[in-house]
């Protein structure tokens, strides 16, 4: 890692750029680089690289980065970062060049390696700043080769963050993840979790809740859904009242229109 964020840093020259690449925070990039020996760039020096070119100045950069003028070349004669040069050319309309103003060519070796690193639980991001790549290049090398690519997204337990689908939700309230085959996820949000008051309420009436049906909690505590303290109201609830048919008791009410 040490010297992966060596050599980040010399690519970029900002502590914050090789954090977001490899995912870590800026005070370990900070204790990476010094182990490196690396000597970071002083205030001003990152104020002068960080300065947009603008006008007749931008026009003549991407100019010369259209040229084939090296990017090093080009960050000395303007005084700011590569990130300006190429900010110059693409409005300019002038595509990005490739690593070196070539494509990157990858040996047998290369792509061993990539195989490898990939088996042993790299991700493809990390297997890209390794070799210089993109990620979008590495995964066409892993499907090229044949490599059964992982799911990128991980879901309920394979999750780093899973907590066993319960979350605090703004308010004071309890979501719960309920599963897609669930016949009461037509209640969930975009993000599959359900108030946990509404779900037990629901899983009492065996069915889902209408939208204009609403769960009261008698003590006012939203973390506290068990089912003795949940109210079933209709539309906005005030306090101490319930919505029922007086003549049943039952909480099947609804709008009726009239004729």
């Amino acid at each position: 890692m040490i010297a992966l964020a060596a050599r980040l840093y010399g690519q970029h020259q900002s502590s914050n750029a090789v954090a977001n690449r490899m995912r870590i925070s800026r005070p370990t990039v900070s204790v990476l680089l010094k182990a490196a020996g690396v000597t970071l760039l002083d205030k001003q020096e990152v104020s002068r690289r960080q300065r947009k070119l603008k006008g007749a100045v931008a026009a003549q950069a991407a100019a010369d980065y259209a040229a084939g003028m090296k990017e090093d070349d080009l960050k000395n004669k303007y005084g700011v970062g590569k990130c300006a040069i190429r900010t110059a050319a693409r409005a300019e309309g002038i595509d990005r060049r490739s690593l070196n103003g070539r494509s990157r060519i990858f040996s047998e070796g290369d792509q061993k390696e990539i195989e490898r690193l990939y088996a042993d639980g790299w991700s493809q991001e990390t297997i890209a700043m390794r070799f210089g790549a993109s990620q979008q290049t590495i995964r066409r090398r892993l499907i090229a080769s044949g490599t059964e690519l992982r799911p990128t997204i991980r879901r309920m337990e394979k999750h780093g963050s899973w907590k066993g689908g319960r979350v605090r939700l703004s308010a004071g309230y309890v979501g719960i993840m309920v599963e897609a085959s669930d016949p009461l996820h037509s209640m969930a949000d975009c993000n599959g979790y359900v108030m946990e008051h509404r779900l037990v309420m629901a899983r009492s009436l065996g069915r889902p809740l209408y939208r204009h049906e609403t769960v009261h909690h008698i003590n006012g505590d939203r973390a506290d859904n068990g089912l003795n303290n949940l109210q079933l109201r209709f539309g906005k609830h005030g306090k101490g009242v319930a919505m029922t048919c007086a003549k049943c008791g039952s909480h099947e009410i609804t709008y009726t229109k009239l004729a």
